[in-house]
């Protein structure tokens, strides 16, 4: 069989089996069943997407063939040890693991076990949703020097993105608007209070902090939006898929009424091969016409009727899940979107209200050094000095300046 994509989530499955024809299958989902051993999966050597996300599994074996996949979900099952996930080192195009949520990973508060992961599957790019940045290839083979040095391999063989090709990413997740993000937040006035003590520790501290909820809203974009294009992708496969069954039928169709009317040519034929007379094969060619208008116009409503049956339908089947599957992903985006403007504005709430707390615990002092720090040369002398004449206006900026 032809089929690529089988999707069979939700199904109550116990034990995978009955796959074995199905050998150009390269997209198969079997989450949320009760599937407890991974089985049956032996011909299905172009499959590329597996998902066995929420099942009871508790040992990942059975999928030596699998040479080709790339996206392996295993999230939310009963793998009780990191040891299992040396398995997957056999497969050298993995790039996308979901696995949080079993016994020995609950959450991506268990950083220790992500590393463990990213040194041990150094060629992944995508571990549970979030992109594997050199960062944390650097700390994984760091931290798990006595694994192998597969991931500091991987650094160093890893191309550096150029900042054009870094902003066309950002682009393709609707996301380009969070290049230079964090340059974008500094304020020119908050020059005024680099001789506050500790604003520059301050700065540093909370910047670490937004880099961090940026890189990890980026990434989950960048996830989002590549599920958003295979989804569009999925549903022209299913287009095409449905306009060549429709084409196939429409042969068919055509080929019966070509033999039909070939048979009635033959008839006809034979008639005036014999011996009747001119009055009868007259009647015979007259009725066999009328017979072939009949069969034309029935090919007319056959044609017509397998666009509608099926390509019709198919678009409409096709719009309705598509549209369903692009609003869930939209919505999540934006769901994330307004969560990482939450993290940032909670965060630059609190980095503000500290440093005016320190601004005003530290001003007196400041105020009677401040000829002492602000260098001659500082081309913003003269405003700093005037700003601290003014106390309330320098606290204008501790409070407000983002």
């Amino acid at each position: 069989m032809h089929l690529q994509k089988l999707q069979l989530d939700n199904n109550i499955i116990e034990e995978i089996r009955g796959l074995d024809h199905l050998v150009n299958l390269q997209w198969l989902d079997l989450s949320f069943n009760r599937i407890k051993k991974i089985q049956g999966l032996e011909h299905l050597v172009n499959l590329t997407d597996l998902s066995l996300f929420q099942n009871n599994v508790s040992v990942l074996e059975g999928m030596d063939t699998l040479a080709k996949l790339n996206y392996f979900s295993i999230g939310n099952n009963s793998i009780a040890s990191s040891d299992s996930v040396i398995y997957l080192q056999k497969f050298k195009n993995l790039q996308v693991l979901i696995i949080q949520g079993n016994p020995f990973y609950k959450d991506d508060k268990d950083t220790e076990t992500r590393y463990l992961i990213i040194a041990t599957l150094p060629q992944l790019k995508y571990l549970d949703y979030m992109m594997i940045d050199d960062e944390s290839l650097k700390t994984a083979a760091q931290n798990n020097v006595n694994i192998h040095k597969s991931a500091e391999e991987a650094l160093q063989l890893k191309p550096e993105m150029t900042v054009e090709s870094k902003v066309q990413e950002l682009d393709a997740a609707n996301i380009a608007g969070t290049h230079n993000f964090l340059e974008k937040l500094k304020d020119p006035d908050m020059k005024k209070l680099e001789i506050v003590p500790k604003q520059n520790e301050l700065w540093a501290k909370f910047e670490e902090e937004l880099k961090e909820y940026l890189s990890s809203y980026q990434d989950t974009m960048k996830l989002m939006a590549q599920d958003r294009d295979e989804a569009m992708e999925i549903c022209e496969k299913m287009l095409k898929d449905e306009e060549r069954q429709a084409e196939d039928k429409s042969v068919k169709c055509i080929n019966e009424f070509n033999r039909k009317k070939r048979h009635i040519f033959r008839d006809i034929e034979k008639e005036l091969q014999s011996q009747a007379k001119g009055a009868q094969v007259q009647k015979l060619i007259s009725d066999n016409m009328e017979v072939l208008k009949k069969e034309l116009k029935q090919l007319d409503a056959d044609l017509m009727r397998v666009e509608m049956d099926h390509f019709d339908l198919a678009w409409t089947q096709v719009q309705i899940k598509f549209n369903a599957t692009l609003e869930a992903i939209t919505n999540e985006m934006n769901k994330k979107t307004q969560n990482f403007k939450d993290d940032i504005s909670v965060s630059n709430k609190k980095y503000h209200s500290v440093l005016r707390d320190t601004f005003q615990a530290n001003y007196d002092d400041i105020a009677n050094r401040v000829n002492e720090v602000i260098s001659d040369n500082d081309p913003n002398r003269e405003d700093i000095l005037n700003a601290f004449g003014e106390r309330e206006t320098l606290l204008s900026v501790a409070e407000s300046s983002n």
